[in-house]
C-alpha cells in the first residue's frame, strides 16, 4: 500500500488486487470535484473526469484501474458500502467476471477484501 497526502484534510492510498492483476485507489478528500480533475488523477485514470453535482462519493474506473473518492465530511458505513460494490463490480467486470445467480462469491469476498482496505 502506498499512501499520499495532498494536503491536510486529504489522503489516498493505493492497493493492488494481485489474483485480478488489477489496482484499487482510494480517496478521501474535502473536494471530490477537485480531486478527481487533479493532475495526477487524470494522468492515472487517463483521462479527465466528468462534473458532479453536489456527490458523497464516487466510482471511477479505467481498464484494472478503480478509484473510489469519499467525501470526508459524509463518511458513514452507507457510503462506503455503496462506492465498495460500485468498485467491485467494475474489477470483477473488467476480470469478466458476471454477477449472477450461483456466481456470487467472487464478488462478496472481493468486497469484504476492498472493506476492510478502506477501514484500515
Amino acid at each position: 500500500m502506498r499512501t499520499y497526502y495532498y494536503g491536510p484534510k486529504d489522503r489516498s492510498s493505493s492497493h493492488r488486487i494481485g489474483v485480478y492483476s488489477a489496482n484499487f485507489y482510494l480517496v478521501v478528500c474535502h473536494n471530490i470535484q477537485k480531486a478527481r480533475n487533479r493532475t495526477s488523477v487524470v494522468k492515472l485514470m487517463g483521462c479527465k473526469a466528468d462534473d458532479l453535482m453536489d456527490c458523497r462519493g464516487c466510482c471511477d474506473s479505467y481498464n484494472a484501474k478503480v478509484m473510489v473518492f469519499l467525501d470526508r465530511d459524509y463518511i458513514c458505513h452507507d457510503l462506503i458500502a455503496h462506492e465498495v460494490f460500485h468498485a467491485t463490480d467494475r474489477l470483477l467486470n473488467w476480470a469478466g467476471v458476471k454477477l449472477k445467480p450461483g456466481n456470487t462469491e467472487a464478488h462478496a469476498f472481493l468486497c469484504g477484501h476492498l472493506t476492510h482496505l478502506v477501514y484500515n
